[in-house]
């Protein structure tokens, strides 16, 4: 009869039914209220959808502005509520995050270039240890320890899947890309077939911890041993040691830094190419004592890709007699970023050095099953070992054999194609070098057993307690709760590297005769924590924390966290900000908002004045253009407003503003970032050019510092001088010669007029739709104007280094959303408040413009000057439009 009960609710379930049975109705009755029916109090003039034959049962209501609220007895059915919601307002986005993060694009599109983009994608997701997917091991990790949390992964998994069926029955609106580009995963063909699994739930949270973390980490270290081969050590030093340093940017941290480690070797750590992906976030927790109403305020602004629909899905939930509401990731259950009423907390990507490469040396050997061995150490045979192989079987995908070492990781490739770029689909085997890595999500960890616990934290001190069971992706929370605590933790699995980093530095390719294996993790009590620091806020911006790398050497600390963070503006400029408001009184809400919004970068307030004051000299020379654009960046507030303003929402219609005094600011920006793409060309290009490398957008931070340093009188080498002219070039002549060529270069683009040159004529916001991974835009939406300036709190992503301004200024990312979390004034609870860039829903009739009707791309004027939105109270009716009620009738 259980088993009976328990196949009823979860039919699509295929794992042993009894170990769940006697803990599933525990659970359950635990979680059970009796209260009155709250969908009677709804008025009848809502709009109703019964929606029957759901596996549990729950009401959700969609507010005006498409937001959905959940309303069960239980987690257990509020869960899978979420699971049906999203995937209805979501589906092709979390089918095709299903697609990319299981290793399945070359099931629809069948290149090679697919399948090796499959191959890495599988190659993070086995554990070297075992041979086993990581997700296998994450879902039986849950299954044995915390029933609980098992149990809500399936109902979340469930719940999709309950959208999927109905989708195939008809019962469900067929999003618009499966009548097209995805019509071969439309699910109506085999709903079975599309059915989701808690695996492959889970891969998709490991996908986006691998491309915070592991992705950037493997790019890095195999150029850097790349360009170490080819430059050598002469090179390596003379020039590009202090060029890219792990230096600070700008020495504004945000924790007490400890004292370094004696050591009598200064070591400017080379970063020598980062992946080309901008990451970056930013997040602050104010103190009840230092603002204006006595409450907390907790502030996020994560900085992702901007994807039509956002990465982030909000909702709120009533389950029983717990609340929450905040954001999750599509594709994932939960809340990321948000509160639970008691607490709130935000969120930023730490960055820590999660991943190492080996430099492996295979040769044959009849004794193991591949064929080969890996010769560790030929003066110890007993050091090596057999190459291991496994073969992962994708669905609706061909089956990849990937090979591995159980110490050092998974086999990349050949070791000369891999320092190319090339990381291949299979790996043929064969004597020579290869190179492995080893990622720490490839490890089990035990985030998966907290997700619900941390919902449910009550203080700060319990929920921070519970973020360090975060072990693979290291988030920085910034926590406060309704006691008046503020606080911030974060944690990584990260080996606990003993070896002399100074030899063996974890950038490069480390050898594997046992001097750099990984034999256990750091402790937690070492990373960096605070709570109710004496100053009251506490700012984090994927910035050195507690300062590490002031002195420009990560490996003289307490712990090796990363070797180069973000440089720091943007934690300088928000640190600003705050102390600026607090010398005029207490901070307030709307103070926070500001802040979101400032387009304003530290590294300007640093930086102009060095160049305005470079320029003067050559004001008698310049023509009379010339002396306008001056003119303005003289007067120039450093803001990068766009000069346009949203007329039209729903043909994504702009105007130019008409106040000139945000017209000349506006095209004061566009003339300074222009001038400075060509100050970063005319003074580092000629040192690349010498030894045949060039110069590319991964260097930008390392060039920006460079360009700070000197302005600060901090810096160590003289790059001005071009080494291809037989001339002695200083900063002044660099300056100028810039400048002019980007007045030169704005003056053809958009006529002699400077005051013209708004912001948003060259730096535009373009929202990728999910398609784009496959390298088609049939549904992206944009260019268009908006208000992000680079490097500022409000980033842009652009490239800074560039001959083309006008193509490599459209933003490809930036604010994913903007929340601001503060106890409510009706409720005393933490209630949240936020900006969008997008829409909750993910299709409308027009793919490419916004569909107020079905909250398609609907909320996009919350980031051209419309209020933030509030989460709503369930019981206030007159905010919602409409009702959907799960029913197991």
């Amino acid at each position: 009869m259980l088993e009976k009960l328990f196949r009823l609710i979860f039919p699509s379930y295929k794992t042993a039914i009894s170990l769940f049975l006697v803990p599933f109705l525990s659970f359950l009755s635990c979680q059970t209220q009796k209260k009155e029916n709250f969908l009677d109090k709804i008025p009848s003039t809502i709009p109703r959808e019964e929606v029957k034959r759901s596996q549990l049962s729950a009401i959700i209501l969609i507010d005006k502005d498409g937001i959905p609220y959940i309303k069960s007895d239980d987690f257990l059915s509020g869960i899978f509520a979420l699971g049906y919601i999203m995937a209805k307002a979501r589906y092709s986005q979390i089918d095709l995050l299903r697609v990319i993060s299981n290793g399945m694009v070359s099931s629809i599109i069948d290149i090679e270039q697919a399948r090796e983009i499959d191959a890495l994608t599988l190659r993070t997701l086995l554990n070297p240890s075992t041979g086993k997917l990581v997700t296998d091991m994450q879902w039986e990790l849950l299954q044995s320890q915390r029933i609980s949390s098992a149990l809500l992964l399936l109902a979340f998994t469930e719940g999709i899947n309950f959208y999927i069926k109905r989708l195939s029955e008809g019962l469900e609106e067929l999003p618009p890309e499966y009548s097209s580009i995805l019509s071969a995963r439309n699910p109506k063909n085999d709903p079975q077939k599309f059915f989701f699994t808690p695996q492959q739930v889970l891969a998709i949270a490991r996908f986006f911890e691998w491309y915070l973390t592991g992705q950037g980490d493997l790019a890095l270290d195999s150029l850097r041993e790349y360009i170490k081969e080819v430059v050598g050590d002469e090179v390596f030093r003379t020039y590009f040691l202090e060029m890219l340093t792990a230096r600070a940017g700008v020495n504004i941290f945000t924790l007490p830094s400890p004292p370094s480690l004696p050591n009598p070797v200064i070591f400017d750590v080379l970063d020598f190419l980062s992946a080309s992906e901008k990451l970056g976030s930013n997040n602050w927790v104010i103190s009840s004592t230092l603002t204006a109403d006595g409450k907390p305020i907790v502030a996020n602004d994560p900085h992702l890709p901007l994807f039509n629909p956002p990465l982030w899905f909000p909702w709120k939930g009533e389950f029983g007699e717990d609340i929450i509401e905040g954001f999750a990731l599509a594709g994932i259950p939960g809340i990321l970023s948000g509160t639970n009423g008691k607490v709130a907390w935000a969120v930023t990507n730490g960055g820590y050095d999660s991943l190492d490469i080996y430099k492996e040396f295979l040769e044959p050997d009849a004794n193991c099953k591949t064929g080969f061995k890996f010769v560790h150490n030929r003066s110890n045979p007993t050091d090596d070992f057999c190459v291991e192989s496994s073969e992962i079987k994708v669905p609706s995908s061909k089956s990849f054999e990937l090979f591995y070492c159980k110490k050092h990781g998974v086999i990349l490739g050949k070791r000369e194609d891999v320092l190319k770029g090339k990381i291949p689909a299979r790996v043929v085997l064969s004597e020579g070098e290869f190179l492995s890595f080893r990622w720490n999500g490839g490890e089990q960890s035990r985030e998966v057993l907290v997700f619900l616990d941390i919902l449910l934290a009550g203080d700060v001190q319990e929920f921070l307690k519970r973020a360090t069971e975060f072990e693979v992706a290291p988030i920085n929370f910034v926590v406060a709760d309704l006691k008046g605590n503020i606080g911030y933790s974060t944690y990584a699995l990260l080996p606990d590297r003993k070896w002399n980093l100074y030899q063996f530095p974890p950038i490069v390719a480390l050898p594997t005769d046992g001097c750099c294996d990984w034999e256990k993790w750091a402790e937690k009590n070492k990373f960096p924590h605070t709570i109710n620091p004496p100053k009251g806020f506490i700012v984090t911006a994927n910035n050195d924390l507690p300062g590490y790398t002031s002195d420009g050497d990560p490996f003289d600390d307490p712990l090796y966290l990363f070797w180069s963070y973000d440089p720091g503006y943007r934690v300088a400029e928000i640190t600003y900000m705050v102390q600026e408001k607090l010398k005029k009184g207490k901070i307030s809400v709307s103070d926070v908002k500001e802040i979101q919004h400032d387009t304003v970068s530290y590294w300007t307030r640093g930086f102009l004045p060095s160049f305005l004051n470079a320029l003067s000299g050559f004001e008698p020379n310049m023509t009379d253009l010339e002396k306008k654009a001056l003119s303005l960046l003289k007067s120039w507030d450093m803001t990068c407003r766009s000069g346009f303003t949203l007329s039209d929402l729903e043909n994504l219609q702009f105007a130019e503003l008409d106040d000139q005094k945000v017209r000349n600011n506006s095209s004061a920006c566009t003339i300074f970032w222009v001038s400075v793409t060509n100050i970063i060309k005319n003074t580092f290009s000629d040192e690349f050019e010498k030894y045949n490398l060039k110069i590319s957008p991964s260097f930008e931070d390392y060039f920006l510092k460079q360009l700070y340093f000197y302005s600060q009188g901090t810096h160590k080498i003289d790059f001005f001088d071009d080494l291809r002219t037989g001339d002695r070039e200083n900063f002044e002549d660099i300056a100028f010669l810039s400048f002019r060529q980007a007045v030169s270069y704005l003056s053809k683009k958009f006529g002699q007029n400077p005051e013209s040159w708004l912001w948003g004529k060259l730096s535009k916001l373009k929202l990728f739709h999910f398609t784009s991974f496959a390298n088609l835009s049939l549904f992206d939406i944009g260019p268009f104007p908006v208000d992000f300036g680079p490097v500022a709190p409000s980033v842009a992503w652009v490239n800074l280094v560039t001959d083309n301004p006008e193509k490599d200024f459209i933003i490809q990312g930036g604010p994913s959303m903007r929340s601001i979390a503060v106890p409510d004034d009706k409720t005393g609870l933490f209630s949240i408040e936020f900006a969008f860039p997008g829409g909750v829903f993910g299709f409308g009739k027009d793919l490419q413009k916004p569909d107020i009707s079905k909250h398609f791309n609907d909320l996009l004027p919350t980031y051209f000057g419309r209020g933030y939105i509030k989460f709503k109270r369930l019981t206030d009716f007159d905010n919602f439009e409409k009702v959907i009620v799960l029913t197991r009738d």
